[in-house]
């Protein structure tokens, strides 16, 4: 059997306090007496007097002023920064592979150029002709390193002193850093042939 509660027993007939004097910082008014009108100096919240209602109909989840992205701009840019950064780095030696990104680069940022001036995005203008210059530049310096490597590989395999110098080279360094000192003495070398 439940414990019984202590004190009396509220009286069910009674109405309840009302919300603006509790929320105006007043007191309940007595349990006998009656709910009054709210006083002109504390009128109702316009909770109260709000009824509920079901919502309407919810958005969309894209706004419609959304603007379409650049990802050619983005993508031409990034590869020119790779093609110039992979030439570099290597020193030249991954001429092919930089001259192939190189030229990609160039015809994605012209993409993002082109989506720009038809007019269906403003988003990365400013990326898309960056990489197209950088593009450029990247692809025309690893055709320069390929002519380059390709010149000292003829050179190499044409004249003798040109060779045994090579390898007199290569024997006295070791490592890759040895190969592109090399090619780079062989390069000035060939250069001053020619102007001769």
């Amino acid at each position: 059997m439940p414990p019984e509660a202590s004190g009396r027993e509220p009286d069910l007939g009674q109405t309840p306090a009302a919300p603006d004097a509790l929320l105006s910082g007043g007191f309940a008014p007595p349990a006998g007496a009656t709910a009054s009108a709210p006083s002109q100096h504390h009128p109702q919240p316009a909770w109260h007097q709000a009824t509920w209602q079901q919502p309407g109909p919810q958005p969309a989840w894209a706004p419609a002023s959304a603007e379409p992205d650049n990802g050619p701009a983005v993508l031409g840019f990034s590869l020119a920064l790779s093609s110039i950064g992979l030439l570099v780095v290597s020193a030249g030696l991954s001429t092919l592979i930089s001259l192939g990104i190189g030229i990609v680069a160039i015809t994605q940022a012209a993409k993002g150029k082109r989506l720009v001036r038809d007019g269906n995005t403003r988003a990365h203008k400013d990326l898309a002709q960056a990489g197209f210059v950088i593009g450029i530049v990247a692809t025309a310096l690893a055709a320069l390193a390929t002519l380059f490597w390709i010149g000292i590989g003829i050179a190499v395999a044409v004249d003798e002193g040109t060779r045994s110098e090579f390898e007199r080279q290569l024997d006295d360094r070791r490592g890759a850093p040895a190969v592109v000192t090399t090619a780079a003495l062989l390069g000035i070398r060939a250069i001053g042939l020619l102007l001769s």
